[in-house]
């Protein structure tokens, strides 16, 4: 049985014949009703505001509650024709902090493309389903954006697996999961949204080294990506194996996929020119706040899109993708990893040993999403607790004769057992209840 949400729906409208629709539409929105992309039903309470003014006094009597709030004076149009957020928005979005779980649905005055900061849109003249299609999608990106409240469990039988991308196949995989996610968050620019190949790819994908999570049958379940754009000729790992040729070949596999697709978008975005080697230096006034990082920049690296797929969220794989990317930096001699998360996310990467850069929230380099800066110290200090994870995940990986830890793969892996993973010792992966003991390896394509 899925979980029910209670979500709290906020509708404050001036015009009187709109309110008057939108109560017609609300008023046929089933009981319980599930989420796209989400393994949650929501139940909805609507209330019905008359100013701006109660807006901003729900959302601060309603903290820590789910809430979508539908406006019409969400927009404006500004001087020169163009449509535009108006200061309500802004003010809704500081008001939230570190809070995620709020929705913004405008009623656009006229046909408009994404509004960084409105998580929907619909037109003046919109329909019931329209109406319906907006508000459900907004509170669906509400629920994936904050981390899973219900722990689940994988059958005794069942593992995941996560390892470095190797083939094009793998890694379309991947995009094609962050595009599905990144869309129900409403993430997304508006010619990737709308691109028929539904990937998300850009610029920096050519310098990563990309992770697919995967279940022991070898569906799709998540995915990260480390961007180390300097990685020397001499590098040799024990996760990746040879991490330089790895990282050409996945350059190769990102301009064959844009190739493939016939709108241009993806094609130009590998083609964009940037200033600095990771995109946090760019979503972040770094020049200012934390010039000294700005420095010896080619032992650093960046995790982003850390992806799992909704139905699979609450396992742990969100922790084995980090662990496995901090095992990679550590692995291929970077000194430094930096990320960008959701305020309301920060407290996940704190596990790690991440550490907030400090008080200034930025925009992720091309997702519409207001972001802290954080950093780790790869140091392998004994009281580093993310490095000496990650020595131990290694030690396994090139001590082990074991089929599923030490074949090209090279894969970190979880399952039920939690004594075996949790601490990185995968002190039971020989023992004839391992999952993946039998499971036949998932086939990788060229």
């Amino acid at each position: 049985m899925s979980k029910v949400v209670q979500m709290r729906l906020f509708v404050q409208v001036r015009n009187a014949k709109r309110r008057s629709r939108i109560m017609a539409a609300l008023s046929e929105l089933p009981n319980r009703i599930e989420a796209p992309d989400c393994v949650e039903e929501i139940q909805f309470s609507v209330a019905y505001l008359a100013s701006k003014r109660d807006l901003i006094s729900k959302r601060t009597e309603c903290q820590d509650q789910p809430l979508i709030f539908l406006s019409d004076e969400f927009l404006e149009v500004g001087t020169l024709g163009f449509v535009k957020a108006t200061t309500l928005v802004r003010q809704l979005r500081e008001s939230a902090g570190a809070d995620a779980r709020i929705g913004l649905v405008a009623i656009a005055p006229a046909s408009v493309a994404r509004i960084p900061d409105v998580d929907q849109t619909v037109s003046i003249g919109f329909d019931k389903s329209t109406l319906q299609s907006a508000i459900l999608t907004a509170a669906a990106g509400v629920l994936l954006k904050v981390p899973a409240r219900t722990k689940r469990s994988l059958g005794s039988d069942q593992a995941i697996t996560v390892n470095a991308v190797r083939s094009r196949a793998e890694l379309e995989e991947c995009l094609k999961l962050r595009y599905r996610v990144y869309h129900a968050m409403s993430y997304l620019e508006d010619e990737v949204s709308r691109c028929p190949a539904k990937i998300e790819l850009d610029y920096f994908d050519q310098l990563s080294i990309h992770l697919i999570a995967r279940t022991s049958d070898g569906h799709v379940v998540g995915t990260a990506r480390l961007i180390a754009p300097s990685i020397s000729p001499f590098e040799k790992g024990d996760m990746v194996e040879e991490p330089l040729d790895l990282q050409r070949r996945c350059r190769q596999w990102c301009h064959s996929t844009a190739q493939s697709v016939s709108e241009p978008v993806f094609r130009n975005k590998l083609q964009e020119a940037y200033a600095v080697s990771l995109p946090i230096f760019q979503s972040t006034d770094f020049k200012d706040r934390w010039g000294e990082i700005l420095q010896p920049t080619g032992t650093y690296a960046e995790i982003s899109r850390v992806i799992v797929a909704p139905e699979f969220r609450g396992l742990g794989i969100s922790t084995l993708l980090m662990r496995t990317a901090i095992a990679v930096a550590y692995d291929i001699g970077k000194t430094r990893l930096l990320l960008e998360c959701i305020p309301a996310h920060t407290r996940m990467y704190e596990k790690f040993g991440f550490r907030e850069l400090g008080g200034y929230h930025s925009r992720v380099q091309e997702l519409d999403q207001v972001a802290a800066g954080m950093q780790l110290e790869i140091s392998d200090d004994l009281d580093n607790f993310a490095v000496q994870m990650a020595k131990r995940n290694l030690d396994v990986i090139a001590g082990s004769d074991d089929p599923h830890l030490n074949d090209t793969k090279r894969c970190l892996c979880l399952c039920n057992n939690t004594a075996c993973w949790k601490n990185g010792s995968y002190g039971f992966s020989k023992a004839v209840s391992c999952p993946l003991t039998h499971a036949p390896s998932p086939v990788r394509a060229a």
